[in-house]
């Protein structure tokens, strides 16, 4: 049965959804979720299982660990404070959050680039040793261990990737706002554009547990090094306190794609903080579609959603493994399947 919500007509629908469903079997995933937005049009669909021994199928509301996807919610959540003139990306970070001097010249928009040089502790190296033991980070640790440990270069000097570095956002972001995080997040993004699958578990949100797709393992994390698909179930790993708002957010595709395509072209923000917004992602050419993205990663998890201004299109892909298999090569193969349905017309060369 396939299982999908679309704007298009049967015979293009149902070409978009094998596709998906041969990119799952061809990598052996457990459930692949895969949402695409094209100006008004929209395509959502699952194909797989949430859970292998229970054989229970994966649904449209499916819900899955982001990795760093979650970091988008945090730009949008910092991008409208801004918009909104409660801050600005040339504030010090210490105006916001209780560090030592040498945090004078880190400023919010180093934080948002990964250029701050401050301490990482939740670099993945450094914190799975512990994570798969079971170490639930709070924010205050977080910030504690930055606080205390030396920086890694001057600020804007260099880019290095810090997850600790979106934690002090969302910390800016609470301070701004008076309230926490996923409070601001309804506010400001969840509510106005009516998404309901995202949730904050490190909050103690109320996430609706028997959505969640179960994780499994396979090579990535290396968990037992054989190359068998593992249930991360056997293991005390505490996802909701791994990463915080810069990783332990859940959703869905469907509200990962809404959110990229209102970012860069809804009304909820600005055309200023449109333009802003492309400072603060990388770009991948997908078969010669070149996109802003992101990426995330986490033991049991993988994802990624992406937004090309050319094609005024958006894709968000979430899969319940981690593997050596980048989840760019799938959406790549999809994104060759809408150029092949004439869904999307040539290349772009604009971001």
């Amino acid at each position: 049965m396939k299982v999908m919500q679309t704007d298009w007509d049967k015979q293009v629908s149902t070409q978009l959804y094998n596709k998906v469903e041969n990119e799952r079997k061809k990598r052996n995933y457990p459930s692949l979720q895969v949402s695409i937005q094209i100006k008004d049009k929209f395509f959502h669909c699952i194909t797989g299982l949430s859970k292998r021994k229970l054989r229970s199928r994966a649904t449209l509301d499916s819900l899955y660990y982001l990795g760093s996807v979650s970091k988008i919610f945090v730009k949008g959540v910092i991008l409208k404070l801004i918009q909104d003139g409660k801050m600005t990306l040339d504030d010090s970070i210490r105006s916001y959050v209780d560090l030592p001097p040498f945090a004078n010249d880190v400023l919010i928009k180093h934080l948002l680039h990964h250029s701050s040089g401050l301490f990482d502790p939740l670099d993945t190296d450094l914190a799975f040793p512990d994570l798969i033991q079971g170490k639930k980070w709070t924010m205050q640790e977080v910030i504690q261990s930055v606080r205390t440990s030396t920086p890694l270069f001057e600020p804007g000097s260099e880019r290095s990737y810090s997850n600790s570095g979106y934690v002090l956002l969302g910390k800016a972001a609470e301070v701004v706002g008076k309230c926490p995080f996923s409070q601001l997040l309804n506010e400001l993004i969840l509510e106005p554009l009516h998404l309901t699958h995202t949730h904050c578990p490190f909050e103690n949100d109320s996430m609706p547990a028997r959505r969640l797709s179960a994780g499994y393992d396979s090579h990535f994390y290396c968990i037992e090094g054989n190359g068998k698909i593992v249930s991360l179930s056997k293991y005390p790993i505490s996802l909701s306190g791994s990463g915080l708002m810069s990783g332990s957010i859940v959703s869905n595709s469907s509200d990962l794609c809404v959110f990229m395509h209102n970012l860069f072209e809804g009304s909820l923000f600005d055309d200023k903080t449109k333009r802003l917004s492309r400072l603060f992602f990388g770009t991948k050419n997908l078969n010669g579609v070149v996109f802003r993205e992101q990426v995330g990663y986490l033991p049991g998890y993988k994802s990624f959603v992406g937004h090309s201004s050319d094609h005024n299109l958006s894709i968000a892909a979430l899969a319940n493994i981690s593997d050596r298999n980048l989840l760019d090569d799938a959406v790549g193969n999809i994104v060759e399947e809408l150029l092949h349905l004439e869904l999307i017309q040539g290349h772009s060369c604009a971001v």
